[in-house]
């Protein structure tokens, strides 16, 4: 199957983050955790007690998310750690630390907003994300906690309905040039690998 790699160009202003959604299945496939005032031997199914911030991941590096084209193809696609930090970078610079849906709904912006995000670049931080209970926290990966003032969908999350962090985001896809293999020619010494470039309208990762 064919591996795209994701990324976006910071002078490009069609690339970028578009939002954040709290959704029941991340791509990504990590969970975030609801921290509580006080520590609880199970969660409640109430609001009260709990801090109302939720924490995880927005992007894990080199792991391969499933995709389907425009055609139906499918194939999956990554994340460098590089382009991680150029999302994450961009996503700060435009000020859209407050861009928050649900389930990808364009009518159901929520009121909640960031209060924490880094990349994991240490050893002392990835073990830090793994006692959140933060499956996936390699480094390279993009932590993000965020405050959720909006009652019902924090009920949501308590409730296992909403499971993690998507990124509704513009890049560019690059694929390596698929050739028959008995037919490839050997490249000249010295000749770079050819690469294609392909804007995708909007990915949710």
């Amino acid at each position: 199957m064919k591996r795209v790699k994701f990324d976006i160009d910071e002078e490009d202003n069609a690339t970028g983050v578009k939002t954040i959604s709290i959704v029941d299945k991340p791509a990504i496939e990590s969970e975030f955790v609801a921290f509580a005032a006080t520590e609880q031997p199970f969660v409640e199914l109430k609001v009260e007690g709990y801090k109302q911030v939720l924490a995880g991941l927005a992007l894990i590096p080199n792991k391969d998310i499933p995709r389907r084209g425009p055609n139906g193809e499918q194939y999956v696609a990554y994340f460098t750690p590089e382009s991680i930090e150029r999302i994450r970078n961009k996503f700060h610079k435009q000020l859209l630390t407050d861009r928050v849906n649900v389930d990808h709904k364009q009518d159901k912006y929520i009121d909640a907003f960031l209060i924490e995000s880094f990349i994991i670049d240490s050893p002392e931080r990835e073990a830090d994300v793994k006692a959140k209970g933060i499956s996936g926290g390699v480094q390279g990966a993009w932590f993000v906690a965020y405050k959720v003032e909006d009652e019902q969908t924090f009920k949501r999350v308590l409730s296992g309905e909403l499971r993690g962090f998507s990124v509704e985001i513009f890049v560019n896809k690059f694929f390596k040039s698929e050739e028959p293999e008995e037919v490839k020619p050997d490249p000249p010494k010295g000749r770079p690998k050819k690469y294609f470039e392909r804007r995708l309208k909007i990915n949710k990762v």
